[in-house]
């Protein structure tokens, strides 16, 4: 059958998406809408399968070489008891709560296209499905995949904000990082008795540059605790940071100068550090003349819509298949101001993301 992408029914999309939302998903409570996933993918005739971790895998046979779509499950806080508001063809929350659309649009996306193709009965690409827990908490569903269990080489992950059809051609590498200072406490009335690990903080803090360090590099300080009480010397404070990079080297460069700033802090009133810090994603950058890239340009050129190609400074589950040998593309869904009160999402958008998948899944 031919496809008229005009008959992809915005009902259809505005319900899948409205009962999604509706269901409680905060990370790591995700079992509710795993199941209604299934359900859906059930209707279709799909088998669906749950991994030791908790993540819901599909597949879908077709001709060519397969392609992997993903979207994860969970979404971020305040986000419970969510009431969507729909005002002709913009959705937003109430106000008080988060609306969903990261990444529930993208879920809705991807099972309205695979609907089409099916119903329609149109000729397409084999297709893997893995809808992933706790992406918003460390992209810890993607991390415990069974990367051999994955026949694609390619993949599409539905997880960037903004115009529907943004392509994220990169992403960066992204370190985190723990300080532990261990001072020695005493009686705010005896400071000599005592080593303040407050003050060696804000010694090292002082001389650690942050803010955007380049156009490739970023450094924050974004959490710190200790301290037992006004009138005691604090003995041990801890301080999290993150370091976000393009270049690799100038991460591990940032990385090392953060250690170095606390280590000297340390030195003068003898406390002491342990410095934890670990890779939490690894950077992606495919070149605007990748085979993939192309695909994905091209698609949305045959809709008379000119693609985004966008260097982000954000991560995704698409940073770990890459890690892995899948090369994958982190997509837009298009939702606007994830992760705020004030997020929403227009569903004629939703439906060109549907018409772009079905599109590029039927392109030869």
């Amino acid at each position: 059958m031919k496809k008229n992408l005009k008959q992809i029914d915005s009902k259809k999309i505005k319900k899948l998406f409205i009962d999604l939302i509706s269901i409680d998903s905060p990370s790591g409570e995700e079992k509710k809408v795993r199941l209604f996933i299934e359900k859906e993918l059930k209707k279709l005739n799909l088998k669906t399968s749950v991994d030791s971790f908790g993540n819901l895998w599909s597949k879908i046979p077709g001709k060519g070489e397969p392609i992997l779509l993903s979207a994860h499950m969970d979404t971020v806080e305040p986000g419970r008891g969510i009431r969507p508001i729909v005002k002709g063809d913009l959705i937003t929350s109430d106000g008080r709560t988060i609306l969903g659309t990261d990444n529930k649009a993208g879920i809705t996306e991807i099972l309205v296209s695979l609907e089409y193709l099916i119903k329609n009965k149109l000729s397409h690409r084999p297709i893997e499905l893995i809808f992933t827990r706790e992406e918003e908490i460390g992209s810890l569903g993607v991390k415990n995949l069974d990367f051999n269990k994955i026949k694609s080489k390619e993949a599409l992950v539905l997880d960037r904000s903004g115009e529907p059809q943004t392509v994220v051609i990169a992403s960066p590498f992204f370190a985190k990082m723990k300080i532990e200072i261990l001072g020695k406490s005493a009686h705010a009335a005896s400071p000599e008795m005592g080593i303040n690990a407050i003050k060696i903080a804000a010694d090292a803090i002082s001389k650690i540059q942050l803010g955007r360090i380049d156009k490739e590099t970023t450094v924050n300080i974004g959490l710190i605790s200790g301290g037992d009480a006004s009138n005691v010397i604090p003995s041990k404070v801890e301080v999290f940071a993150e370091c976000r990079s393009h270049n690799f080297n100038k991460l591990k460069t940032q990385t090392k100068l953060i250690e170095k700033s606390f280590i000297d802090a340390c030195k003068k009133p003898g406390g002491k550090i342990n410095f934890f810090h670990h890779l939490a994603h690894v950077g992606y950058s495919h070149s605007k003349k990748d085979k993939l890239i192309n695909k994905i340009l091209k698609a949305w050129q045959q809709m008379n819509i000119t693609p985004i190609k966008e260097i982000t400074a954000a991560a995704s589950d698409a940073n770990d298949f890459n890690e892995h040998g899948i090369k994958a593309v982190n997509i837009g869904y298009a939702g606007r101001m994830p992760h705020s009160c004030s997020e929403n999402i227009k569903i004629s958008e939703m439906k060109l993301v549907c018409e772009f998948l079905i599109n590029f899944l039927t392109s030869k």
